[in-house]
């Protein structure tokens, strides 16, 4: 049943809406409403903590990225900010971003799943993103989004639908698309979390 629950949002045929944009008022599940999560305003907040040649570096990265319409460039700009993140400031939120936008470039299975992992780890371990709804929100979005990517490069790789599944049963937003008869193993699973 998974298989096919995993499967079901990628038949429509309307285009996926940027996680980042998705959503201009987001809901809990018990209608109490939260303001959306933007990635750029919480890099931006990220990079006020930190010293000042360390933010001018960042910010000059993330210029050259702006700059530039050559996509293999950027590809390097977005690795190298995903590196600098990851080594020296060693905060995971923008890490996955970068990771994230590096896939979308790249459009190759294997990037797309490897980012969508990470956003899915995020999803699991990182307290930043469980004690805050619309950051898990976002998070959950923006993995669907590339899960559902790669599975449309791949349509016969099952453990991408189950990692797809696996966001699905770990998001608030996605818990009502477990409604319907079919999904039956995936209510299970989650009433037993």
């Amino acid at each position: 049943c998974l298989f096919f629950w995993a499967k079901g949002p990628l038949s429509k045929s309307e285009p996926t809406k940027s996680p980042q944009h998705q959503h201009d008022n987001m809901q809990l599940n018990d209608n109490q409403s939260i303001a959306p999560f933007s990635i750029e305003q919480h890099i931006q907040e990220e990079k006020a903590r930190l010293p000042a040649n360390t933010r001018d570096f960042i910010s000059k990265l993330e210029v050259l990225v702006n700059k530039t319409e050559d996509n293999e460039k950027k590809i390097l700009l977005y690795k190298y900010l995903e590196s600098y993140w990851s080594d020296t400031v060693q905060s995971n939120l923008p890490v996955a971003y970068y990771r994230s936008e590096v896939a979308k470039l790249e459009n190759s299975e294997k990037s797309l799943t490897f980012a969508g992992r990470s956003f899915l780890w995020l999803i699991q371990n990182e307290n930043s993103i469980l004690m805050d709804p619309a950051k898990k929100i976002w998070a959950s979005n923006t993995a669907v989004s590339l899960f559902e990517k790669a599975i449309m490069l791949d349509p016969a790789n099952d453990s991408l639908r189950l990692d797809l599944g696996s966001v699905y049963i770990r998001s608030e937003e996605h818990t009502s698309e477990l409604q319907s008869p079919c999904n039956l193993v995936c209510r299970l699973l989650l009433e037993k979390k």
